[in-house]
Protein backbone atom coordinates (compact mmCIF):
# COMPACT_ATOMS: atom_id res chain seq x y z
CA UNK A 1 0.00 0.00 0.00
CA UNK A 2 3.28 2.24 0.32
CA UNK A 3 2.11 3.62 4.01
CA UNK A 4 4.82 0.87 5.77
CA UNK A 5 6.47 2.98 8.70
CA UNK A 6 4.39 5.66 8.36
CA UNK A 7 1.51 7.42 10.31
CA UNK A 8 -1.95 6.62 8.22
CA UNK A 9 -5.33 7.22 9.14
CA UNK A 10 -8.59 5.89 7.67
CA UNK A 11 -10.35 8.71 5.58
CA UNK A 12 -14.11 7.69 4.75
CA UNK A 13 -13.59 10.42 1.45
CA UNK A 14 -11.75 8.37 -0.68
CA UNK A 15 -12.53 4.79 1.57
CA UNK A 16 -9.22 3.84 2.21
CA UNK A 17 -6.09 4.98 3.77
CA UNK A 18 -4.20 8.01 3.50
CA UNK A 19 -0.33 8.62 5.03
CA UNK A 20 2.19 11.43 5.94
CA UNK A 21 5.37 11.78 4.53
CA UNK A 22 7.80 10.28 6.81
CA UNK A 23 9.10 7.02 7.10
CA UNK A 24 9.70 6.31 10.99
CA UNK A 25 11.48 2.52 11.10
CA UNK A 26 15.04 4.09 12.33
CA UNK A 27 14.35 2.43 16.06
CA UNK A 28 13.71 5.29 18.00
CA UNK A 29 10.63 6.90 19.79
CA UNK A 30 8.93 9.36 17.72
CA UNK A 31 5.89 11.58 18.94
CA UNK A 32 3.08 11.24 16.09
CA UNK A 33 -0.36 13.29 15.43
CA UNK A 34 -2.72 13.37 13.28
CA UNK A 35 -5.03 16.49 13.29
CA UNK A 36 -8.57 16.23 11.95
CA UNK A 37 -10.36 19.57 11.30
CA UNK A 38 -12.94 19.70 8.48
CA UNK A 39 -12.28 17.63 5.39
CA UNK A 40 -8.57 17.64 6.06
CA UNK A 41 -6.18 15.30 8.03
CA UNK A 42 -2.82 17.23 9.15
CA UNK A 43 0.05 14.53 9.93
CA UNK A 44 2.70 15.49 12.35
CA UNK A 45 5.95 13.91 13.45
CA UNK A 46 8.18 14.85 15.94
CA UNK A 47 6.42 17.90 16.38
CA UNK A 48 6.99 18.74 12.83
CA UNK A 49 4.54 19.57 9.80
CA UNK A 50 4.57 15.81 7.98
CA UNK A 51 1.74 16.50 5.53
CA UNK A 52 -1.96 16.57 5.03
CA UNK A 53 -5.06 14.60 2.95
CA UNK A 54 -8.33 14.80 1.94
CA UNK A 55 -10.96 13.35 4.12
CA UNK A 56 -14.35 13.31 6.29
CA UNK A 57 -14.71 14.71 9.59
CA UNK A 58 -14.93 12.77 12.43
CA UNK A 59 -18.68 12.67 13.40
CA UNK A 60 -19.79 11.85 9.79
CA UNK A 61 -18.17 7.98 10.55
CA UNK A 62 -20.05 5.08 12.11
CA UNK A 63 -18.06 2.63 12.01
CA UNK A 64 -15.57 1.26 14.75
CA UNK A 65 -12.35 3.14 15.26
CA UNK A 66 -8.93 2.05 16.70
CA UNK A 67 -5.29 3.22 17.57
CA UNK A 68 -2.58 1.18 16.22
CA UNK A 69 -4.20 -1.21 13.73
CA UNK A 70 -6.94 -1.67 11.66
CA UNK A 71 -10.61 -1.96 13.34
CA UNK A 72 -10.38 -5.97 12.89
CA UNK A 73 -7.17 -6.16 14.32
CA UNK A 74 -4.99 -6.84 11.54
CA UNK A 75 -1.81 -5.04 10.30
CA UNK A 76 -1.06 -3.71 13.99
CA UNK A 77 1.99 -1.57 14.81
CA UNK A 78 4.98 -3.06 15.60
CA UNK A 79 6.56 -1.77 18.04
CA UNK A 80 5.41 0.37 21.39
CA UNK A 81 2.59 3.28 21.73
CA UNK A 82 3.06 5.40 24.88
CA UNK A 83 0.53 8.56 26.53
CA UNK A 84 -2.22 8.23 23.80
CA UNK A 85 -4.29 11.35 23.73
CA UNK A 86 -7.86 11.57 21.91
CA UNK A 87 -9.29 15.59 21.94
CA UNK A 88 -12.58 16.40 21.28
CA UNK A 89 -10.99 19.19 19.29
CA UNK A 90 -8.15 20.02 16.81
CA UNK A 91 -5.42 21.40 18.24
CA UNK A 92 -3.07 23.92 16.57
CA UNK A 93 0.23 23.05 15.15
CA UNK A 94 1.60 24.96 18.59
CA UNK A 95 0.06 22.89 20.66
CA UNK A 96 1.05 19.81 19.17
CA UNK A 97 5.00 21.36 19.31
CA UNK A 98 3.79 21.44 23.07
CA UNK A 99 2.96 18.48 23.44
CA UNK A 100 6.19 16.79 21.55
CA UNK A 101 8.81 18.81 23.26
CA UNK A 102 7.14 18.97 27.09
CA UNK A 103 3.91 16.71 27.14
CA UNK A 104 2.53 19.76 27.67
CA UNK A 105 -1.60 19.16 27.53
CA UNK A 106 -3.43 22.04 26.33
CA UNK A 107 -4.85 24.01 28.80
CA UNK A 108 -8.81 23.81 28.55
CA UNK A 109 -8.14 19.69 28.73
CA UNK A 110 -6.08 20.10 31.69
CA UNK A 111 -8.47 22.03 33.47
CA UNK A 112 -10.88 19.18 31.98
CA UNK A 113 -9.27 16.45 33.88
CA UNK A 114 -8.95 18.57 37.24
CA UNK A 115 -13.20 18.54 37.47
CA UNK A 116 -13.02 14.25 36.53
CA UNK A 117 -10.33 12.64 38.92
Amino acid sequence: EGHNNKVVYWTGAHGNWVAGNTEMNDGTWHHVAVVVSGDTATFYVDGELDGNADTVAPTSYRGRRAIGARSNGRDGVVGMMDEVYIFSRALSEEEIMGLYKNNAKPIEQEEEAGKNP
